[in-house]
């Protein structure tokens, strides 16, 4: 079975050390390596990391505070991470405890790591059966966490570069651009389908589909335009 893992270390060289233990231990792992913080908050988003390696780094403090292990409490927040392995490389002192009975990490280790027990522990973490967390769709904000549930979502629309998702009692969240082939993926559910190349709806919503007059009306009392292409794929959809 593949695993998806995040490393995030800010010295490369480093990094592509980690990056090689874990092909070492499984060689068809999907490995998203970085050293951006921010592109670190849109992986975790965006896929479904079965596996964090987070170098902590003291030269990395704003303020005296440490953006990492925000991002580190913030990860264990999400539930379909909650009881994912995390393994911090620290060079906090004393950080231990602190890692393990707050941040809730699988395993800490020192920046001076033994390389066999780091290689072990990544095997075993790789090994390790995450809890998978359905029907929700998560995107991410300000460093901020959203998560949606798949039932209450009414549709989704791409705008002037913003992904616009409008949920149930008339609430809507705005996101950084996504394709409409990047939310279907991610949603990866049959309640949703697009119906023009900026719109997707989620069929549990739909009141009447106007295939004449190419639109859908929904149990909101919106309209949704229906793009002449799709027109085709709807119907095949819909067909009883």
């Amino acid at each position: 079975m593949q695993k998806t893992v995040l490393i995030y270390d800010a010295q490369k060289a480093r990094r592509d050390v980690l990056t090689s233990y874990v092909i070492a231990e499984n060689n068809r792992a999907l490995i998203h390596p970085t050293g951006d913080l921010d592109e670190a908050y849109l992986f975790a988003a965006h896929e479904n990391i079965d596996v964090f390696i987070i170098v902590i780094d003291v030269r990395g403090s704003v303020g005296g505070r440490l953006p990492i292990i925000e991002y580190m409490d913030k990860i264990k927040s999400v539930d379909k991470y909650r009881f994912s392995p995390l393994i911090a490389i620290s060079a906090l002192e004393n950080g231990n405890d602190f890692l393990v009975n707050d941040i809730h990490c699988y395993a800490c280790f020192g920046i001076n790591f033994n390389e066999d027990k780091l290689k072990k522990t990544i095997r075993n973490a790789l090994l390790y059966k995450t809890k998978s967390i359905d029907g929700t769709l998560y995107r991410i904000s300000d460093r901020i966490f959203y998560p949606m549930k798949h039932q209450e979502i009414v549709y989704v629309r791409t705008c002037n570069r913003k992904l616009h998702i409008h949920m149930s009692e008339n609430r809507e969240l705005t996101f950084l651009y996504n394709t409409c082939k990047q939310v279907l993926n991610d949603l990866n559910s049959d309640l949703f389908f697009q119906i023009s190349r900026n719109s997707i709806v989620n069929r549990d919503y739909i009141y009447n589909i106007d295939y004449t007059n190419k639109y859908i009306t929904l149990n909101t009392g919106e309209k949704l335009d229906i793009g002449g292409t799709f027109v085709s794929r709807i119907k095949e959809r819909f067909r009883t």
